[in-house]
C-alpha cells in the first residue's frame, strides 16, 4: 500500500594572535549564534600539541556559569582517527539568552582563555518562533538565493492507512518556518521508503520522497532518519550524525579487527547472501540478522538472529559495508562518518547526496550481486586476491585517506546546516515552478501556525492572520 501526505504551506570575536596560528574555530554555532537550531555547534581544529580542556557559554554580561539562561554543552573528541578536531554543540535549555551569550574556550589550564565570542543580540531556543531575513545568508546556502513570501501556516491532508511518517516532515516544516519566510506552496509527499513517480501512463508526478531510485523520478529529500536526528539532536536521538563522527571510542584504525561487519533486518535477499557468505568465511565476515520479517520461513538457514549491537561498536571494525534494504540503506550517513573504510554495492537507489559521492575515494564500491566482496576483502585484509579492474587500496595507509575523505565528505555536506538549507532550496525551487493557484482543501488540518507559538523575537514578522 502507498501513502503519501500533502501539504499546503552583534559580535566580538576576541582571540590572540598566539592562539590563531594554534587552534581554527568555526561553524555556525561560532559564527553566528543568532542562528537558531535544535543544537547549535561548531569545531575546533588544533593545529599544535596545545590541546581544549573545557568549553564555557554564558548569558552576556552574567559571565557565570549557573545564572542567566541554561545551557548544554556537549564536546566530541573521543575518535582516535582524528584527534585533532574537537566538535562543541550546545542547546539551550531555556527559552532565551535575553542579554547574548559568551563562548569562552580554554587551553590545559583553567585559566588558559584561547578564545572566546560575544553577542550582544538575545539568543533564542528553537522552541521559538524567529524568522530572520538573514537566514539563507547566514546558512550560507546559496549566493543566488532569492527572498520568499511569508506563510503562516502549515495544512495537510493524509491519504492511506499508515500515516504516521508524516511527523517527520511536520516538524521539519514547523522548524523552518520558525526561521526563515516559505512562498506558500502545495505538495505532496511519499510516507513510505519506495519512490513511486515511476512515469507509467506518461504522466510524471512531482513527488517529494526520502529515496530515489534510477527508474523513477522523485524528487529527493534527506531521509526521514536524517531529518529525525537533526531535529532532535541533543534530544530524544542518540544518534546522530555530529555524534556519530566524534563520539567513537574505539581502536586506533590499525588496532581494529580486520574483518567486515555488519547487522541488520533480513529486508533484501542480498543481504541473505552476505549471512551465507559470513557463515562460510567467518575470518572475513562478521555480519548477522537483528530481525526476521520477510524471510522467516529461512530462519534455519540464515539464523539464529541476534542481539542489536551500539553502533558505535561497529567501528570497533575496520571494514563496513552498507547493503541495499527495502531500498537505500539509510545509515550511509553515520557510516561515512565513522572510523571504519566503508564498502558500498552498486544499486539503482539512492539518498539524496549520492551523487556527489565517488568510488575508490569515498568508499569502495563491490558488485551489486556481491560477486566480488571476497577477492575484495581479502585484498582489503592480506594484500592479494584481487584481479579485477578496481583500484583496491592495500596499505593501511591508503585505506585511512578514503575513510578521512569520507569524513571531510559528512563534514562538508551532511551537517544539520546542509539538511536545513537542502529542504529550503528544494521548497523554494519546487514552489517557484508552480502555476496553479493554491486551494486550502475543507478536509485538511493545520498542523502549525505562528500565532501558536508563546515564544517570539523581539523583531519577529507577526501573523495578522
Amino acid at each position: 500500500m502507498h501513502v503519501f501526505v500533502i501539504y499546503s504551506l552583534l559580535f566580538i570575536p576576541l582571540i590572540s594572535e598566539a592562539s590563531v596560528k594554534q587552534f581554527e574555530i568555526y561553524g555556525p554555532g561560532w559564527d553566528s549564534p543568532e542562528l537558531i537550531f535544535p543544537s547549535r555547534y561548531f569545531f575546533i581544529r588544533q593545529f599544535s600539541e596545545k590541546t581544549v580542556s573545557r568549553v564555557e557559554i554564558v548569558e552576556r554580561k552574567l559571565y557565570k556559569v549557573g545564572r542567566g539562561c541554561r545551557v548544554w554543552i556537549q564536546l566530541f573528541n573521543e575518535t582516535q582517527f582524528d584527534n585533532r578536531l574537537i566538535i562543541v554543540r550546545y542547546k539551550l535549555i531555556t527559552d532565551r539568552c535575553s542579554n547574548g551569550i559568551l563562548i569562552r574556550v580554554y587551553g590545559d589550564r583553567d585559566d588558559d582563555l584561547i578564545a572566546e565570542k560575544e553577542t550582544a543580540a538575545p539568543v533564542y531556543a528553537e522552541e521559538c518562533s524567529c524568522q530572520n531575513h538573514n537566514w539563507y545568508k547566514l546558512m550560507k546556502c546559496d549566493s543566488n538565493a532569492k527572498m520568499y513570501s511569508q506563510i503562516f501556516k502549515d495544512l495537510r491532508k493524509c491519504y492511506g492507512e499508515y500515516v504516521g511518517f508524516a511527523q517527520f516532515m511536520d516538524e521539519m516544516l514547523i522548524s523552518l518556518m520558525k526561521k526563515v519566510h516559505i512562498q506558500d506552496t502545495q505538495f505532496i509527499v511519499n510516507l513510505g521508503d519506495w519512490p513511486l513517480s515511476d512515469g507509467r501512463d506518461n504522466i510524471l508526478m512531482p513527488v517529494f520522497s526520502w529515496c530515489g531510485s534510477e527508474d523513477t523520478f522523485d524528487i529527493v529529500l534527506p531521509t526521514y532518519e536524517t531529518t529525525e536526528s537533526v531535529l532532535n539532536m541533543q534530544g530524544r536521538i542518540s544518534l546522530d550524525i555530529l555524534s556519530a563522527f566524534g563520539k567513537q571510542n574505539t581502536p586506533l584504525f590499525e588496532e581494529k579487527q580486520s574483518k567486515l561487519f555488519w547487522r541488520g533486518r533480513d529486508s533484501n535477499r542480498l543481504r541473505l547472501n552476505l549471512i551465507e557468505m559470513s557463515k562460510k568465511y567467518p575470518k572475513l565476515i562478521d555480519a548477522a540478522l537483528t530481525n526476521f520479517f520477510f524471510f522467516r520461513d529461512e530462519i534455519d538457514k540464515y539464523g539464529p538472529k541476534v542481539s542489536h549491537s551500539n553502533f558505535y561498536e561497529f567501528f570497533n571494525y575496520k571494514y563496513q559495508i552498507n547493503v541495499d534494504g527495502t531500498v537505500a540503506a539509510y545509515r550511509m550517513p553515520n557510516l561515512l562518518a565513522g572510523t571504519s573504510l566503508v564498502l558500498k554495492p552498486k544499486s539503482k537507489f539512492y539518498e539524496h547526496f549520492y551523487h556527489l559521492l565517488e568510488p575508490g575515494v569515498h568508499y569502495i564500491e563491490v558488485d551489486q550481486n556481491l560477486d566480488d566482496l571476497l577477492p575484495i576483502l581479502r585484498q582489503l585484509i592480506r594484500g592479494k586476491g584481487y584481479s579485477g579492474s578496481k583500484q583496491i587500496p592495500t596499505t593501511i595507509e591508503q585505506q585511512k585517506i578514503i575513510i578521512a575523505n569520507a569524513r571531510n565528505f559528512i563534514l562538508e555536506n551532511v551537517l544539520p546546516s546542509n539538511i536545513y538549507c537542502y529542504y529550503y532550496k528544494a521548497l523554494s525551487e519546487y514552489s517557484s515552478l508552480l502555476k496553479d493557484n493554491l486551494e486550502v482543501d475543507n478536509e485538511m488540518e493545520v498542523i502549525f501556525k505562528t500565532s501558536d507559538v508563546k515564544c517570539n523575537c523581539e523583531n519577529s514578522i507577526k501573523d495578522e492572520l
